[in-house]
């Protein structure tokens, strides 16, 4: 029963963290762009971007420009995912024009244009999609991997215990009660190990 419950929290916490990518991912998906009647895009990013909110177009000092979605998930925890949206200038390939030298040891700090920042909410999409699928396999995967990991962790226990027996702490009785410090030490051991 207890190996059954120590199962079920493994896999809780797997879909734990799968669901909360999956939660990012509709945030994502809920961020709406909007354009002129001309098609093209707002001068000032907040307009562009519904369900979202920019920081970075006003008058503001904001060095680090950023898009933030944010909403309460089924269990009514509110929850944000933020990207970032500029890069430094030295990240940027040497032929990119908008590559700056630094000044006086400063790195140039270069603000997304509207259509990069709708980029990288697509690529945002796809990271969380991919994460999404990694949790999926490793649920799918984790019984035969529990039960193979349950099976060598019982034989370990048994060599653990079969070859320190002789060396338990006895009570008054004479009775070996305690385990050795030798026992606890390979217990130790066995953990940071892993």
């Amino acid at each position: 029963m207890e190996i059954i419950r120590k199962y079920d929290n493994i896999v809780k916490h797997l879909e734990g963290n799968r669901n909360y990518h999956k939660y990012f991912l509709e945030l994502l998906e809920s961020i709406q762009i909007k354009r002129k009647k001309d098609g093209t895009h707002f001068a000032n990013k907040n307009q562009t971007f519904e369900n979202a909110t920019y920081t970075g177009d006003t008058k503001d000092t904001v060095v680090y420009p950023k898009l933030e979605v944010s909403g309460r998930d089924e269990n009514g925890i509110w929850r944000s995912y933020e990207i970032q949206c500029y890069f430094f200038a030295d990240e940027l390939p040497k032929d990119d024009e908008r590559r700056k030298e630094s000044v006086h040891g400063l790195r140039q700090t270069i603000i997304l244009t509207t259509d990069e920042i709708i980029e990288k909410i697509e690529q945002e999409k796809e990271r969380q999609k991919e994460y999404i699928k990694q949790y999926d396999r490793q649920i799918e995967e984790s019984g035969k991997i529990f039960d193979l990991v349950s099976e060598k962790l019982e034989e370990l226990k048994t060599v653990l215990f079969e070859s320190t027996k002789d060396l338990r702490e006895v009570n008054s009785r004479g009775e070996a009660v305690f385990k050795s410090s030798l026992e606890y030490a390979l217990i130790d051991y066995i953990k940071n190990n892993l």
